[in-house]
C-alpha cells in the first residue's frame, strides 16, 4: 500500500455494527475485528461498531477474548443508539443508550475507549430537540444521521453551530450520488465532521482498493482540496471503471482534480471514518 493511500485511509476502518442480536454473532464478528486489530494493519483500524443494546454482551465478549490485554492501546468503540419510530420512542431510546453506554464504561475500565456515538433523526424537525437531548452523550463525538429525500441545508447550519456534533451517511440507506455528494459539499464547507456506514457494490478502482472505502476516502480529499461543487464530488462518486485515477506516495489524482499529502491530512480531520460490512475481506484486498 503507498504513502497516499495509507494516509487516506490510516485510522478510518470500522466494523459496522451487527443488527443480528445472537450473542454468537456478536462474539463471531468481534473475533475477526480483535485479528485485524492486533494484526500488522492495525494502523487502519478505527474503532468496533456496537448497538447500544449489545454494550453488556461485548463486554463480556471483550474479557474473555482479551483476558491478558498484551496491546499497547485500549480497544475504540463506536456505539449505535437505538431506533425509534416516533419522538417519544426516541426519547426513550436515548435514556436506555444513556444507562447502557455508563454502565459499560464502569464495568470496562482502561480496556475500552468509547470513541463515537451514533443516532438516526425521524425528521429534520427534530434536529433542534435533538441537540439539546444529545447532549448529554458530547464527551464522545456524536454523529446523527439525517432523513433521506429532504432538505438538509438548515438542519446541517444548526449542526454546525455546535462543536461535538457530525453527519452520519447512510449508504446503505438508499440515498443516490448527488444526494451524498451534496452532504459532502456543505458538511465541508460548514466543517461539520463526516462518518460513513455502509458499503456500495463491490467495484475496485485498482485491484488493491474496495470501492464505497476508496471512493469516499477520495472524494472528500478531493473535494477539499479542490473546493469541489456537488455535481464534482457526484462525477467521483459514480465512476465505474479505473480509469482516471492516479494514486502515488503523494498524492491521489482523479482527472485533473489531485489532493497532495497534506490536503488528505486536512481532509481526515473532518472524515472521521467509515463502518463497513466484513471489515476483514476488506483489509485482506488492501493487503494484496
Amino acid at each position: 500500500m503507498n504513502g497516499a493511500l495509507r494516509e487516506l485511509l490510516s485510522n478510518g476502518l470500522s466494523s459496522e455494527a451487527s443488527t443480528i442480536n445472537q450473542p454468537m454473532a456478536l462474539t463471531n464478528g468481534f473475533s475477526k475485528h480483535l485479528q485485524i486489530w492486533k494484526g500488522p494493519e492495525h494502523d487502519l483500524i478505527r474503532n468496533y461498531g456496537c448497538l447500544a443494546g449489545n454494550l453488556a454482551h461485548l463486554l463480556r465478549v471483550i474479557k474473555s477474548s482479551d483476558s491478558d490485554h498484551n496491546v499497547a492501546r485500549a480497544l475504540s468503540i463506536g456505539v449505535i443508539g437505538g431506533e425509534a419510530s416516533n419522538q417519544t420512542e426516541w426519547d426513550q431510546a436515548r435514556e436506555r443508550d444513556a444507562e447502557q453506554l455508563n454502565e459499560f464504561i464502569d464495568q470496562a475500565g482502561e480496556i475500552v475507549e468509547i470513541e463515537s456515538y451514533t443516532a438516526t433523526l425521524i425528521h429534520l424537525d427534530q434536529v433542534q430537540s435533538a441537540i439539546a437531548s444529545l447532549q448529554g452523550f458530547e464527551s464522545v463525538p456524536v454523529f446523527v444521521e439525517l432523513p433521506k429525500d429532504s432538505d438538509q441545508a438548515d438542519s446541517l447550519g444548526l449542526i454546525a453551530e455546535t462543536d461535538w456534533m457530525g453527519v452520519s451517511i447512510n449508504l446503505a440507506s438508499g440515498i443516490d450520488h448527488f444526494q451524498i455528494a451534496s452532504a459532502v459539499a456543505e458538511c465541508l464547507d460548514l466543517e461539520i465532521p463526516l462518518q460513513v456506514i455502509g458499503q456500495a457494490n463491490p467495484w475496485w478502482p485498482t485491484p488493491q482498493i474496495p470501492h464505497a472505502t476508496f471512493t469516499m476516502f477520495a472524494a472528500v480529499a478531493l473535494a477539499w482540496a479542490e473546493s469541489l461543487t456537488a455535481r464534482e464530488i457526484e462525477q467521483i462518486l459514480g465512476v465505474t471503471t479505473s480509469e482516471h485515477w492516479t494514486i502515488t506516495d503523494s498524492s491521489i489524482q482523479f482527472r485533473d482534480w489531485k489532493a497532495d499529502i497534506e490536503a488528505i491530512q486536512e481532509s481526515r480531520e473532518l472524515l472521521f471514518g467509515a463502518s463497513i460490512p466484513n471489515l476483514s475481506h476488506t483489509v485482506s484486498e488492501l493487503l494484496k
